[in-house]
């Protein structure tokens, strides 16, 4: 039984850890010579959203619960690609570059609303968050560590937030997703509703 469920959310597991921990390795240049950094959670995106929208179409699933926030993303996602178009028209910005800004909204949203319908319920969800909590935690003390040591192990080979990345030290998309999730759970518990 307890097999069982760690089956179940050994992909959410998986996903959570790439965000937070996995390195980077180059995938090539786009124009402006801007180097294309691939993680193991971009990866993890394609391959679980591949296997989560082709067991949706096998099950022949008709009804899809509406997520919390559906319409604000909706709307942010509209904003970006007409700002994204906008922009190509003028010829502010290279197609690649707006191509690949958009593809990561798009990202940060898809995971958001993986997460919705995985976490069947409120024992998953706060294992989800203590597990995002530690990672969160992880990253800090990570920061902290070279902050105090004085050393720069990584450069941009490692961890997509906090972990190594060169500049004010970013939080990244890690936290971004942490955020709307917390804030989910909060709501979903605060208004009685059940989690997907």
């Amino acid at each position: 039984m307890l097999n069982k469920k760690w089956f179940k959310i050994l992909p959410l597991i998986l996903l959570t850890s790439a965000i937070a921990l996995s390195p980077s390795f180059s995938a090539g240049e786009i124009a402006g010579r801007r180097v294309i950094e691939i993680r193991i959670e971009d990866i993890l995106i394609v391959i679980l959203g591949l296997a989560w929208i082709a067991n949706f179409l096998i099950l022949k699933k008709r009804k899809l619960q509406k997520p919390p926030l559906l319409f604000p993303i909706l709307a942010w996602l509209g904003i970006g690609f007409f700002s994204v178009l906008t922009n190509w028209i003028f010829m502010n910005i290279g197609f690649s570059r707006g191509f690949f800004y958009f593809l990561k909204e798009i990202e940060f949203f898809f995971l958001y609303f993986y997460l919705f319908y995985h976490i069947k319920n409120l024992d998953t969800a706060k294992f989800i968050v203590k597990l995002w909590v530690f990672l969160g935690v992880v990253n800090v003390g990570w920061v902290i560590y070279q902050l105090a040591t004085g050393l720069e192990l990584g450069g941009y080979d490692y961890g997509p937030g906090a972990l190594s990345e060169q500049g004010s030290y970013p939080s990244g998309g890690f936290f971004l997703i942490l955020f709307i999730f917390l804030f989910n759970v909060s709501l979903y518990y605060f208004l009685n509703l059940n989690i997907s």
